[in-house]
């Protein structure tokens, strides 16, 4: 499975691993911004090529002031870089 991302915005996401309940398999949490809204996401692989996607949800003011917290400081890089020549 090939996956491609734009840099500038993965460096804005978070990620952790859901480790509050043994579902038998490994999960992964995250947010992320996508179209101007912070994302609360979690999903597994399912083998080298699938991912399954368990919950999407918009994010809640705690997580999505967490994400603003944590991206503040790469948001103003992707800000300055944008305007150089």
């Amino acid at each position: 499975m090939q996956v491609e991302w734009d840099d500038t915005k993965n460096a804005r996401n978070i990620e952790w691993r859901d480790e509050r309940v043994d579902y038998s398999e490994e999960r992964w949490a995250g947010l992320a911004e996508i179209d101007d809204r912070v994302y609360f996401i979690v999903w597994t692989m399912r083998g080298p090529d699938t991912v399954r996607l368990i919950s999407a949800r918009r994010a809640n003011d705690r997580e999505n002031r967490k994400f603003e917290a944590q991206t503040a400081n790469s948001k103003t890089k992707v800000e300055n870089r944008s305007k150089e020549p």
